[in-house]
């Protein structure tokens, strides 16, 4: 790759300097961002608690009082860590309790069904009152709005509502419509249904849960019994654009209980982690796979449920394959003043030099090489040069700037020498983060 000679000077970082930036953190090379899982435990009284998996195995334990808490509808993680709880109360607490970090900060009456919370922090609460009512709150800095009219309406013959928000705002809503001769899974956008999920052979279909990754495409997970073999088999649709696609499907579990996913989520580069209970084993344990390889166990577990924390950063695409396929570039971080931020590249050629072009607005050359430049580094950004290791990985990590403009866009994309490449470079996808 030749560079224009004024701008290599003045762009680029030395090698001593650059180097001083590298780490070695295996878990931020898998997981861009942190999963809670919560459980149960069959004893008495009955546990309950939330898990985080950062890429290494479960931790952080947290741990519900059972003199105070009566079972968990919901556990999310917002994008600068921190952990929200919703959960059931005993008196003299509310019967329903959003925890923030272990402390409560706001409660209803009535029973709760589902939670979200976006990138912000504004945390929206699904949830039923005595009669049937239901309501959708939305809290953010101590305001609880009520924003119902954004739901589907809800009621007999509607019931098992699961709810998320992507980075606009809109409410999407997945629940199971009885009202006519079968039950349809059905997906709604600000209560306006938009698709319901193909029943194939089967008469009835059952949702579990819908997810958004960070460009705000919305997966849904749905079962049904397949009416030849009598399985049940579980399918995951991605909605984006109008239209639907299958993305992945699978035969139930062999566990006579537990015959479907217990629930899943979609990271911000669209992989998909479903959480599932362990078999043969009892009482029976969580296991947590991705892309249908496992990830991590949690031994003596009941799962509940799981979330994928929410992130600042976007996945772009435009990955160039070398001979080894396609170079891949995770980003993570709070992007808050002096927080770590990760970058890690895995999948490139091995012991190759490695440019990262670092932009604060957005090129999108097409023809660049044969692939495209996503950062536009013309008039400021900066080329740092480096070389991946033997495994064809590069670590790198610093500490976030003061004083960056909310909303302050960064992206990021590497260019990789590689004779399998269409021009003897390959890419990596592109990233960009924006700053809260």
């Amino acid at each position: 790759m030749k560079w224009n000679n004024a701008l290599h000077r003045s762009l680029l970082i030395s090698g001593s300097c650059a180097a001083a930036l590298l780490i070695g953190t295996v878990a931020k090379s898998l997981v861009a961002q942190d999963i809670a899982m919560y459980w149960a435990i069959d004893t008495t009284p009955l546990l309950w608690g939330v898990d985080t998996f950062d890429g290494s195995g479960f931790g952080d334990v947290f741990l519900l009082d059972t003199v105070l808490f009566a079972g968990i509808y919901g556990a999310e993680i917002d994008a600068d860590g921190n952990v929200y709880v919703l959960a059931g109360g005993v008196p003299p607490l509310a019967d329903l309790n959003l925890l923030r970090n272990g402390l409560v900060v706001h409660s209803w009456s009535g029973a709760g069904w589902d939670m979200a919370v976006t990138p912000a922090g504004e945390v929206f609460v699904l949830r039923e009152e005595s009669g049937g009512s239901w309501f959708l709150s939305r809290l953010f800095e101590g305001v609880d709005l009520d924003v119902t009219a954004l739901l589907p309406e809800l009621g007999p013959g509607r019931a098992w509502p699961h709810i998320d928000i992507d980075s606009e705002g809109t409410v999407w809503c997945l629940f199971e419509d009885e009202s006519g001769q079968t039950t349809e899974a059905v997906l709604a956008r600000n209560g306006v249904p938009v698709f319901s999920v193909p029943a194939g052979c089967a008469t009835d279909v059952y949702s579990t849960n819908l997810s958004i990754d960070s460009n705000d495409r919305v997966f849904v997970m749905a079962w049904s019994t397949d009416c030849q073999s009598a399985d049940d088999v579980w399918v995951v649709y991605r909605w984006a654009d109008g239209a639907a696609s299958l993305i992945q499907s699978g035969l139930g579990l062999d566990q006579p209980d537990e015959s479907v996913p217990d629930d899943f989520g979609v990271d911000l580069h669209g992989r998909i982690w479903i959480l599932e209970d362990e078999t043969n084993t009892y009482p029976v344990g969580c296991e947590l796979l991705l892309d249908g390889s496992l990830m991590a166990s949690s031994d003596d577990h009941q799962c509940q449920g799981m979330s994928i924390q929410k992130t600042r950063w976007r996945d772009l695409g435009h990955a160039l394959a070398g001979a080894s396929g396609d170079p891949f570039l995770t980003a993570s971080g709070s992007m808050q003043a002096g927080d770590p931020v990760y970058l890690t590249l895995t999948g490139a050629a091995t012991s190759a030099p490695a440019f990262l072009f670092v932009g604060f607005s957005e090129l999108n050359a097409t023809g660049f090489y044969g692939g495209t430049l996503i950062p536009n580094i013309t008039a400021t950004g900066l080329l740092v040069i480096l070389v991946t290791d033997g495994a064809g990985k590069i670590e790198l990590s610093a500490s976030w700037p003061a004083a960056v403009t909310p909303g302050f866009e960064t992206f990021l994309q590497y260019w990789i020498e590689d004779a399998g490449g269409p021009f003897g470079y390959a890419a990596s996808n592109g990233m960009v983060g924006v700053s809260p």
